[in-house]
């Protein structure tokens, strides 16, 4: 498929950032330590991948944000680039390989132009540009047919886990927000539901989804954190509107 010339800019820098990464999360795997041992390493490593991707792309655009910059004001976020470090920390701890990493862009009017989301453990990337389909290096991405909430196949986290299963779907947790995003816009899954998310978390998955031809809406909470609903069809959405009480 072809890359303009951003998303091109975009993915590089994530080749460029978790050339190193992976050792770490390898290293990770075979440590024989107290998790507060493995925390810490990760945290590091958290550490790195923010400063070598805020090294190479603030060269690029104007502005540059992070997720510990960004967690709950997206809607200041001009002409930058805003990423997701790493969605999935508790896996990699465990050395479960279900995790993902991003990298969007914002134009001045602050909206997102560009997205890649990146499968680490897979090597796959995951592209989205404003107005034009979602796709992989092999294949444009579209969701699943499915218009009933009854057997499909929900990424969620814990607290939301009950609430689904009540209602004879498929839950599942997963533990990265950002890769069920991508996987719901190949079709997947067929929807996402996850309470109290930071937004940098999730956001590139917005465009992903949309540009598959799903569906998102993300409400704030007290604590400034999101609930965020995603989903193949405006059926099933409106379903877990109703479950969940979002308006």
């Amino acid at each position: 498929m072809y890359l303009s010339g951003r998303l091109y800019q975009l993915s590089t820098t994530i080749e460029h950032v978790f050339s190193f990464a992976m050792r770490d999360y390898l290293e990770l795997e075979k440590m024989n330590t107290s998790s507060s041992s493995r925390a810490k390493f990760l945290e590091n490593t958290e550490k790195n991948i923010t400063q070598k991707i805020k090294s190479i792309s603030i060269k690029r655009v104007n502005g540059i944000t992070s997720s510990d910059e960004y967690k709950i004001r997206p809607d200041v976020i001009r002409n930058a680039v805003s990423f997701c470090a790493i969605s999935g920390r508790a896996n990699i701890m465990r050395g479960i390989p279900y995790s993902a990493t991003s990298i969007s862009l914002y134009d001045g009017d602050g909206q997102q132009s560009d997205a890649v989301v990146f499968d680490v453990y897979r090597n796959t990337y995951y592209y989205a540009e404003a107005g034009k389909n979602s796709f992989t290096p092999k294949q444009k991405l579209r969701v699943s047919r499915n218009t009933s909430l009854e057997g499909a196949y929900v990424a969620c986290d814990s607290s939301s886990y009950k609430m689904l299963y009540r209602h004879n779907c498929i839950p599942r947790i997963t533990g990265s927000v950002l890769l069920d995003l991508a996987f719901l816009s190949a079709g997947k899954y067929d929807a996402v539901v996850y309470r109290d998310v930071e937004f940098s978390k999730f956001e590139a998955g917005l465009l992903m989804v949309k540009g598959a031809g799903g569906f998102t809406k993300y409400i704030q909470q007290e604590n400034g954190k999101y609930t965020i609903l995603g989903s193949c069809s405006i059926k099933i959405m409106s379903q877990m509107e109703y479950i969940f009480g979002i308006a």
